[in-house]
């Protein structure tokens, strides 16, 4: 259930960025798509930074954070 809603947050997000973005004309239509690989990358970042984060401060939490890159990996 927490998972569902995370996905669809993160789509309406997404989509209301996009929609935004196209209708400032901030970027060219095919830069917009190349963008969605950017916050792919930036999202699994700042996922590894955590994990380390977690791995060096609380070794107990950092399954947590190894799944959510898994689960992140498999959308």
């Amino acid at each position: 259930m927490a998972r569902a809603w995370e996905l669809e947050v993160a789509r309406q997000f997404m989509s209301a960025y996009d929609a935004a973005a196209r209708d400032a004309k901030l970027y060219a239509p095919e830069a917009l798509q190349a963008g969605k690989g950017l916050v792919g990358l930036f999202e699994l970042e700042k996922a590894l930074y955590e994990l380390r984060y977690e791995l060096g401060n609380r070794p107990g939490w950092a399954e947590f954070r190894c799944q959510g890159i898994l689960d992140w990996g498999a959308d």
